[in-house]
């Protein structure tokens, strides 16, 4: 089964037994669905309290005609929109978190805090993987869309009489 992938390698415990690299993989995919489904019910949570709080806007609107379909693309080309501005800032914080901590953060690992020298700067391609980012930002996007639609699709059906009175579920 050698030679092994540095990932597989960095499973291995013990050298005379090989890795199980499928339990790995299925706690590995357990963690990640965890990490995705909790900021979905978060981002869920926030786009329905802030429907409820246009319900009157979103009424007037389809009192004048508005159709629902349309309703639901301005609500979800919101998100992607503010998914959008919040990564491009979350990716600019990164690399001047990085560029100023670099000393500290590509630090090797028999240096002590004390060696480390102030002089050491990183490059801007090595803080910074476009296709990290673009993958990243994607699922960030689907991950934004889908907690956006049914909030979205909820509030374009509410009835005119309920949400001018706000008596919206």
């Amino acid at each position: 089964e050698r030679p092994y992938t540095q990932k597989i390698y960095a499973l291995n415990s013990l050298p005379n037994e090989s890795p199980d690299y499928a339990s790995h993989k299925k706690k590995s995919l357990l963690i990640y669905l965890i990490l995705l489904i909790v900021p979905a019910i978060n981002l869920l949570s926030m786009t329905h309290s802030r429907l409820q709080q246009r319900t009157a806007e979103i009424a007037v609107r389809r009192a004048f005609g508005c159709k629902k379909t349309s309703i639901i693309v301005q609500i979800l080309t919101e998100n992607l929109i503010l998914t959008l501005i919040a990564g491009i800032i979350g990716l600019l914080l990164s690399i001047g978190f990085a560029w100023c901590y670099d000393s500290y953060l590509f630090m090797q690992r028999n240096m002590s805090l004390s060696d480390v020298s102030l002089n050491v700067s990183a490059s801007l391609p090595s803080l910074l993987q476009l296709s990290t980012f673009g993958w990243a930002l994607l699922s960030c996007f689907i991950l934004n869309l889908l907690s956006g639609i049914i909030p979205a699709w909820r509030a374009s059906r509410t009835s005119l009489s309920k949400a001018l009175s706000g008596h919206v579920n």
